[in-house]
């Protein structure tokens, strides 16, 4: 079974999932980063003190295509997001999409949303009431709602209490529970997710918390339930320089410990992060919530990651950022398709309005060491507003190891190009244009996205 082992490797060089991958931990790098605003299935602000109804939001449409030589596939997404009621009483948030396949494509294009029998799909991500005016309580939610302050994502339909911050220390409480909510099963039954958890200042510059989860999930062979444990801690160290750490325990053995350390300084020229993870205990078949790749990945097995990163302005127009990824999979015998040994170094370099007003130019090279492989490639991305209110970019970047989401599988040595077009029509309204050219050892792939968005 070797050959079906889990790996944690990048899937491409672009910025985005290179600071994800640096912050350490792979999928699991969330759980240890300073809890900041909710994600956007979540965050909701509301204005008590403004005294007038809160009615906003946003329409998507996106048309994503696929094609290659012998078949395509076609889809339109379609979401909506809404917030609404009386900021001094009771706040609506919803959140929703609807899947269209508009021609279904061959198993080369096969994913989840071809699974169901139908050809329009729905998914419901948030729908929930916030109840305000509640003396001492920061948070009263009653709804389908996500979590993404508690050690690894929770989503349910429950109930959320948090207590505002008290005492000399700002300590706060906070309580949830209900019903797992899962997108992909066609059950729910069985499926429990409680949790409790505090945090407080203890001294200056310093944040603490812990947490303890719940987790029950009924499959179709076995029930499985898990309790996790952990406790987290931010330090600022003078201005500039913080640290961050943390462990976690689930059921009766120790699971997994990260710690970063991040310098910015006040001016912005200077940004430096030092990241570690380390997974303890192999993990086996557990709750949806704490593995939900394991049907597909199986077992995940003890690894340590390191991540470096300096990012350095040098000057007003050019900025220079490079890095470097350790990963060590602990037992040489469990090495495989998905869960690889790799180094990776890389430099960034971005020049900005050096040629021409509003052009961006980022230059990106890599070094990969994996499986006795030594492979150099180049990237680049070059952005500008092309027409008046119009913005464009166009690059390429190399990716040794691409995993598809789309079609579950993994492909080696992917170049990718793309083009892309914008433009924003006042704050209400918004297009954009996307097209990716894709080469790999087994075949050429084209991708065409048009999405608009109308805020309201």
């Amino acid at each position: 079974m070797q050959g079906l082992r889990r790996r944690s490797v990048p899937s491409g060089p672009s910025l985005a999932l290179l600071l994800v991958l640096v912050a350490g931990g792979g999928l699991r790098a969330s759980a240890w980063q300073e809890p900041a605003a909710p994600a956007e299935t979540s965050q909701t602000v509301v204005d008590s003190a403004s005294g007038q109804d809160l009615f906003d939001g946003r329409l998507s449409m996106r048309y994503v295509g696929r094609f290659a030589r012998s078949t395509s596939d076609h889809k339109l997404y379609t979401t909506l997001q809404a917030d609404l009621g009386d900021p001094e009483t009771a706040t609506f948030h919803f959140l929703g999409r609807v899947v269209a396949n508009l021609e279904r494509g061959d198993a080369e294009f096969a994913d989840l949303i071809d699974t169901w029998n139908g050809d329009v799909v729905g998914f419901l991500y948030d729908a929930y009431v916030d109840l305000h005016g509640h003396e001492g309580m920061r948070r009263v939610r009653i709804g389908r709602q996500w979590l993404a302050d508690t050690p690894v994502q929770v989503f349910l339909d429950g109930l959320h209490l948090e207590t505002e911050p008290a005492g000399d220390l700002d300590v706060v409480f906070g309580a949830f529970g209900g019903s797992s909510a899962r997108l992909y099963e066609s059950s729910q039954q069985g499926d429990w997710a409680a949790g409790l958890y505090a945090e407080a200042r203890p001294w200056a510059k310093a944040r603490v918390r812990f947490d303890y989860l719940y987790l029950e999930d009924e499959p179709r062979f076995a029930a499985a339930e898990n309790d996790l444990l952990a406790v987290r801690l931010w330090q600022g160290l003078g201005d500039d320089l913080r640290a961050e750490g943390g462990y976690t325990r689930l059921d009766d053995r120790d699971r997994d410990v990260q710690g970063r350390l991040v310098y910015a300084d006040a001016e912005g020229d200077w940004m430096a992060r030092l990241t570690y993870y380390q997974l303890l205990e192999t993990q086996l078949d557990l709750v949806n919530e704490l593995d939900p790749y394991y049907n597909a990945l199986l077992e995940l097995f003890p690894y340590t990651q390191i991540g470096a990163m300096v990012s350095r302005g040098l000057g007003e127009h050019v900025a220079l950022d490079l890095g470097f990824d350790v990963r060590r999979v602990q037992d040489d015998d469990d090495v495989g398709q998905f869960n690889r040994d790799y180094e990776r170094g890389y430099a960034n370099l971005r020049l900005n309005d050096v040629l021409w007003d509003d052009l961006t130019v980022s230059l990106l090279s890599d070094l990969w060491y994996s499986d006795e492989r030594d492979v150099r490639s180049f990237g680049f991305d070059v952005s500008r507003p092309v027409f008046s209110g119009w913005s464009s970019s166009v690059g390429s970047y190399f990716a040794l190891y691409k995993y598809d989401m789309f079609t579950n599988t993994e492909r080696d040595d992917v170049r990718t190009y793309y083009v892309r077009l914008g433009r924003e029509i006042g704050d209400e309204l918004a297009f954009d244009f996307g097209y990716e050219f894709e080469e790999n050892e087994i075949d050429d792939f084209h991708t065409l996205r048009v999405r608009g968005v109308w805020r309201f």
